[in-house]
This record gives C-alpha cells, structure tokens and sequence, in this order.
C-alpha cells in the first residue's frame, strides 16, 4: 500500500491505498497489486494540524492581557481579567475577554442602562470565526466572523504565537489599541 498526496492551488488530494500498478514506474516492473483506494479533498491550511496544530488545540484560560506602546506598558482589562479561549481541531475559534470587577448599569439592566454606564461593556470583547496556522511563522490568521465589536468583523488578523509549557502568548504587533497588545492564556486540563 502506498499512500500520494497531490497538491493543488488551495487544496490537498489525498490517495490512500493506491494500487502499486497505478504509481508510475511501478508496472513496468512487474510489481502490480490490488488495494482498496480512499480519497479525500481538503483545504491546505484550514483545520489541518501537524506539531503547531496539536499544541494550539484545546481550551485556554486567560493569565494575562498587556498592551506597550512607545515604552509604555498598560492593562487594558485590568490586573486580573477573565477569559477563555477554544481552539477546535477542525478550524474554528471562539474568544472571551473580560474586565474583572467591571461594574454594570445601577439599574441591573445592560439594556437601560446611561452613557456612562454602558462604557462598562467597553471593558470586554469576544469574537469568533475561523484560523489557519503557518507552521514555519509560528502565527495564526483569524477570520473573524462575528464580534462585540463591529471593527473586526470580517476581517483577517494575524498573531504571532509562542509556547511555554501548559502557556502560550498571542501577540498582536498592530493592535487596535496601537502598539503590541500580548495576551497570556494557561492550558485548561
């Protein structure tokens, strides 16, 4: 049995279980067989996951949210903000982001709620979509779907990504922001 992956622009065939006879150069010799063959297409990039990938997979809790810029180093969620992040093996991300502690609308209703209590939901994102890995960069490229925010809707986004045991940091060079936002998120077991 023998197994051929052909590549096209923007997809990968793949033949397992090719006959021998049918791998050029391989009938002229004699070596014919019989297999069962099985083929799948799929999209190169998309959902495919090698080293990077099986790291990167999972559910993610959030250490840490820092923003520098000109030498300036912030927290923009506060010292101790909430989150989760999942990461599916077929493609698709999902990401929460909050200040811990923010305070909401006195009246308990977020949908009648004064101009300055609504800057409260300021104080949080979350978005989804779906992500491609460059193995070689070491970076992820979201497409973000939907969001809290109406800025990155159906935009790409690319962020670097670097391991530390159960922790990985996601930076973002051009954040919305301005300057480099890196985020800290810990391995849920």
């Amino acid at each position: 049995m023998k197994t051929l992956v052909l590549k096209m622009t923007g997809y990968a065939i793949i033949v397992a279980g090719l006959p021998m006879a049918a791998t050029p150069g391989w009938a002229q010799q004699g070596r014919g067989g019989s297999a069962d063959t099985a083929v799948a297409v799929m999209p190169l990039g998309w959902g495919q996951h090698r080293g990077l990938g099986k790291q990167l997979v999972g559910t993610w809790s959030l250490v840490a949210v820092t923003n520098e810029d000109a030498g300036k180093i912030t927290t923009p969620f506060g010292p101790h903000p909430l989150g989760y992040m999942t990461i599916s093996s077929k493609g698709r991300f999902s990401i929460q982001i909050a200040r811990a502690g923010a305070p909401g609308p006195v009246a308990g209703n977020r949908m009648t709620g004064s101009a300055d209590e609504n800057k409260a939901g300021v104080q949080s994102i979350a978005y989804f979509g779906t992500y491609r890995l460059d193995e070689k960069q070491r970076t992820i490229d979201l497409h973000i779907e939907a969001s809290t925010s109406p800025d990155p809707e159906g935009t790409e986004q690319k962020r670097l990504i670097a391991f530390s045991g159960d922790e990985l940091t996601v930076t973002n060079p051009p954040a919305a922001a301005g300057g480099t936002t890196k985020t800290v998120w810990k391995r849920i077991k």
